[in-house]
């Protein structure tokens, strides 16, 4: 199923939801319109095919394909009703996951700034970004001269924010339900599934989930802040020209989502989810470190969030910790943040002309968190063996990033040959390339391409065997080898940390992908696959080939229909 169709699928199921248009634009907006306002900002799933584990450390890159499955959130007024409790001097929202099939209740007070879990279900994660968030906007409104007052007042009382969260199915397995169906496991079977499916309950009534590896806390993270920015009017991102709206949506959500998980980690998924598919090297964590504080002041976070550039000194939480008794204290230690604490590098692209993604539900289950904490134990233990890895890796992986933009580069000194190299190759296998290599770039490129994968899977497969850590087991090597050797197909591997989640091949035509996706439906049953373990695979809908919108999108009454 396409972008487009997902989109519209996901408009068909919020029909009741999104039934208050869009009037006019954000900019302008009269208190009493903003009763008639709808946020519904969208952010992608990523697939990391370069710099697993090594994105983690600076200056390491990593490639993050962005793709076409998204999640949404959609943050709209909706008049009060039985059952949704009111407080004095504050806002009621209230954060429905229909998916999950949970509500979940918070008030905002307007005096104090403070977010307040009210029902007898909460949800710590969402309450955070909701939480951190409005500590932003109110200090934002407050320094833009507009204020929260004429916003809140036309809440107060007689109105409670509604947000909706919802993902594309590919976030969560659906490898259960097509086997319920009786449908193969294959993209096509996924497209007749309804959108937006709720994951399946045990025999205890408690929701069954498998992630796909998509990213799914930055995906959601990202869309529920950019929408709260969006609805608040601090970000305007589809109205004007938004570099300044992604930078302070990228900043807090890398903020919101450390917070969120109590560890400041690369990034790299929350950047390619406000940026699209990029090359990616991490910031240094000062950037927000002081922000992990509990009781962080709105003030720090604000700071935090709109410093750019690089080289400023932050204090660490070591630093700072005689710094936490008091409120005063607080306030000076958010002086000294000045602006240059982020120093990531995101260099945006797409994949070449003709080249997609194609994402294999493996659904093995891996924490990639342990993983990583494995390989960098290794890392200390093993230092001379992990220091020659690590460097030949990181070669690598930079090479990766170069030749997908050096085929971009030959993409438009000459289109036409470009594609019709692509298209020949897209009809053979690799192992039939190298004779049209010495005449034709592109196909020259391919084979540097799929050498370097080859590469980069032969030594994180040796890191993870000296670690201890699966990340390329046997089975999914078995996989990934007869997966590369299909015609079209220019690499394969395990995406990310690895393991038995998922795993992802490069193609060069809907034939290649769909030679793909028939070996994976039948891998795990296959007689020919050499192994008694072998997974059970089904292709995702995704794509992630030119031409996709990438990073963040705002969706206005009814465009997202287009």
């Amino acid at each position: 199923m396409s972008d487009r169709v997902g989109i519209y699928l996901f408009a068909l199921s919020l029909t009741s939801v999104l039934v208050p248009k869009v009037v006019g634009s954000f900019i302008s907006a009269k208190p009493n319109e903003h009763q008639q306002r709808v946020a519904c900002i969208s952010a992608p799933g990523k697939v990391l095919i370069a710099g697993g584990y090594l994105v983690l450390e600076h200056p390491n890159l990593g490639v993050s394909v962005a793709t076409s499955s998204r999640f949404f959130t959609t943050v709209l007024p909706k008049e009060m009703q039985d059952g949704i409790p009111t407080f004095p001097s504050c806002i009621t929202i209230v954060v429905e996951s229909p998916q999950f099939y949970e509500q979940y209740i918070y008030t905002y007070n307007t005096i104090s700034g403070q977010v307040s879990s009210r029902g007898s279900n909460s949800n710590e994660f969402v309450e955070k970004c909701i939480s951190l968030t409005m500590a932003f906007v109110k200090e934002f409104k407050q320094k833009d001269g507009s204020g929260l007052g004429p916003i809140l007042n036309s809440l107060s009382g007689t109105h409670y924010l509604s947000v909706v969260l919802q993902a594309h199915n590919d976030f969560y397995s659906q490898i259960k339900e097509l086997k319920r169906r009786q449908l193969p496991l294959l993209s096509s079977s996924l497209a007749q599934l309804p959108s937006f499916m709720p994951c399946p309950r045990d025999a205890s009534g408690n929701v069954s989930v498998a992630k796909t590896g998509l990213g799914s806390s930055a995906a959601l993270t990202t869309s529920l802040v950019s929408a709260l920015l969006q609805w608040f009017e601090v970000t305007r991102v589809g109205l004007r020209p938004d570099s300044e709206d992604r930078r302070i949506a990228h900043n807090l959500s890398q903020l919101v989502h450390a917070v969120a998980q109590g560890k400041i980690g690369s990034g790299f998924d929350v950047a390619a989810a406000v940026y699209g598919t990029q090359m990616y090297r991490r910031f240094s964590s000062q950037a927000f470190e002081p922000c992990m504080e509990p009781d962080c002041p709105s003030s720090l976070i604000y700071t935090a969030v709109m410093s750019e550039g690089q080289g400023a000194a932050i204090p660490t939480s070591a630093s700072v910790n005689a710094l936490l008794d008091s409120k005063m204290m607080m306030q000076r230690k958010a002086q000294t943040i000045r602006p240059g604490g982020w120093s990531q590098t995101i260099r945006p692209f797409t994949l070449p002309y003709g080249m997609d993604i194609v994402l294999g539900d493996v659904c093995g289950g891996s924490s990639s968190t342990s993983m990583a904490r494995q390989v960098l134990r290794w890392k200390n233990d093993k230092p001379v063996l992990a220091e020659k890895v690590w460097d030949t890796l990181s070669g690598a992986n930079t090479e990766i990033f170069e030749c997908l933009e050096e085929m971009n580069n030959q993409y438009r000194r000459d289109p036409l040959q470009f594609n019709a190299d692509i298209m020949w190759a897209s009809e053979r296998r690799a192992d039939e390339w190298d004779g049209k290599s010495s005449e034709s770039a592109a196909v020259a490129s391919l084979l540097k391409l799929r050498t370097l994968f080859q590469t980069t899977r032969r030594l994180l497969k040796k890191m993870g065997d000296s670690a201890g850590v699966g990340i390329e087991p046997e089975a999914q090597t078995l996989l990934c080898d007869a997966t590369a050797n299909l015609p079209g197909v220019v690499a394969a591997g395990v995406p990310g940390a690895g393991g038995v989640d998922a795993v992802f091949a490069l193609t060069l035509s809907s034939a290649a992908r769909a030679g793909v996706e028939q070996m994976w439906s039948k891998w795990g049953s296959s007689s020919n696959n050499n192994s008694t373990n072998a997974p059970v695979v089904c292709p995702l809908i995704l794509h992630a080939g030119a031409g996709l919108k990438s990073g963040i999108v705002a969706h206005f009454g009814g465009s997202h229909l287009k």
